[in-house]
């Protein structure tokens, strides 16, 4: 069984590849952007080594920490007929535990649920 290595997040330049989040568990492809004074980070690619181990969670709960106000997960997967894939799913659940704040599936179309608040009204 593998042993799960320590938290060590940083985020990272590999010249001519682009720009990258690794902890030791998790590895994604990232960019980070200024808009409006809103400091954001676009999540295009995600992995976890250890699936289950609420590792995206803990990655997700660091960039926060690092000021990352506004946080986008691009192509999380397509919602057909109604239904999500499992990286669909997925993503929904961290939007729902207020981890990410916007969702964009494979054909880069916003499927951000609306708020609860605009959902009562």
């Amino acid at each position: 069984m593998n042993q799960i290595p320590p938290f060590s997040p940083r985020i990272y330049d590999e010249p001519g590849i682009g720009r990258f989040y690794e902890d030791g568990r998790v590895l994604g492809a990232v960019d980070d952007w200024l808009a409006e004074g809103v400091r954001g980070l676009t999540i295009s690619e995600w992995s976890s080594s250890f699936p289950g181990q609420g590792h995206t969670k803990q990655a997700l709960r660091w960039l926060r920490s690092e000021g990352f106000q506004r946080i986008v997960a691009n192509g999380v997967g397509l919602i057909e007929d109604g239904v999500g894939d499992i990286a669909t799913s997925y993503w929904l659940l961290m939007h729902s535990q207020g981890l990410v704040d916007v969702l964009l599936d494979d054909d880069s179309q916003d499927i951000t649920p609306a708020p609860a608040e605009v959902l009562a009204a």
